[in-house]
């Protein structure tokens, strides 16, 4: 057999390796006791959010909170911080304006525990809120 189940510490660990070689295995996927799975190929958070008046949550995993920081300006806070900050963030939006983009407000406000989006129009730099926000964040198991 070259692949395990073991359930180990309060989350159950998926490993491959060598065939009757359990000391070369590697771990692949971990499913913790809060549900969240850990693995290269899994989302580490994700939430979609209306950023309009008070930023309500619509959906999400990994995702205690979201800040509102000003107009088009949001703080997206982790349940479970990441293990460091690199790991990636894609983001879309839909809006009342045709040229908005959500993104990353700075590559340094990518922080364990959270993440800045800023909405922001193309046509002018001006920040605006967005109706419904979306992001996802890959790496920092």
């Amino acid at each position: 057999n070259n692949s395990d189940g073991v359930f180990s510490g309060g989350k159950l660990v998926f490993s491959t390796g060598a065939a009757g070689s359990a000391s070369a295995s590697t771990s692949k996927l971990q499913i913790t006791s809060d549900g969240r799975g850990l693995s290269n190929f899994t989302a580490k958070a994700w939430v979609r959010f209306n950023g309009q008046s008070t930023p309500s949550i619509q959906g999400s995993h990994n995702v205690s909170s979201i800040t509102d920081n000003g107009t088009g300006l949001y703080t997206v806070n982790y349940s479970n911080n990441m293990t460091g900050t690199n790991y990636t963030v894609t983001t879309t939006q839909e809006n009342y304006s045709w040229d908005t983009v959500v993104k990353v407000t700075q590559p340094a406000d990518v922080l364990a525990g959270s993440c800045k989006l800023a909405g922001v129009r193309v046509v002018n730099n001006n920040y605006e809120d967005s109706r419904v926000i979306c992001m996802a964040v890959f790496g920092g198991q």
